[in-house]
């Protein structure tokens, strides 16, 4: 353990340069490890302007959440500013924004899934091995737009399909079903069919 006069400390090092605290491992793996006996959290907090307009974050192990957090902010215990991880999955709070591709890739039917809470409105997308899933797993309609106006595609609970616009076939439409039946407010007749 090395104390400079500034105050800078060095384990493993007697220069820790212009870093308060640095650990060096002369050979093998480097760690440090921050741990409890109690069933508590264990932390990193950092900031900057502490005397002033504080800008921080945490990072650690969240016991009772059972996660590791990255939060954002001044909250960490139960409070998701940020990335949590689990055994199993990780949530994002607010949006993920990403400058490349997002990959959802599993040996069993992975799936991206988005969740409004305040009605469970779900929608699903899902690779199984055999085919590909898309659509709601509640009870709501799927609806298909572009240019931000939702109407061209809408598929009902109860598995009919509105087109809000005209459709158009190079070769032919199929319909199947018990109750095979077509609405339409007009069929235009061309050279090769209607």
């Amino acid at each position: 353990l090395y104390v400079r006069g500034d105050g800078n400390v060095g384990i493993g090092t007697s220069d820790p340069s212009n870093r308060m605290l640095k650990i060096l491992q002369s050979s093998g793996d480097g760690s440090a490890e921050i741990s409890t006996n109690d069933t508590s959290n264990a932390f990193l907090k950092f900031g900057t302007d502490s005397d002033g307009t504080e800008r921080g974050g945490f990072v650690g192990i969240d016991y009772s959440d059972q996660v590791l957090r990255l939060n954002y902010g001044s909250g960490f215990d139960g409070t998701n500013n940020g990335l949590a991880i689990g055994a199993s999955s990780a949530t994002f709070a607010g949006s993920l924004t990403s400058n490349g591709n997002i990959l959802s890739q599993g040996a069993s039917a992975p799936s991206i899934s988005v969740l409004d809470t305040t009605n469970n409105a779900s929608i699903q997308m899902r690779a199984l091995d055999s085919e590909v899933r898309f659509g709601t797993t509640s009870n709501h309609p799927v609806k298909i737009g572009t240019n931000d106006s939702y109407d061209v595609l809408v598929l009902g609970t109860d598995k009919s399909a509105t087109f809000g616009g005209d459709i158009t076939a190079n070769e032919r439409l199929i319909f199947g079903g018990t109750n095979d039946s077509i609405v339409a407010s007009a069929i235009t007749p061309h050279s090769n069919g209607f």
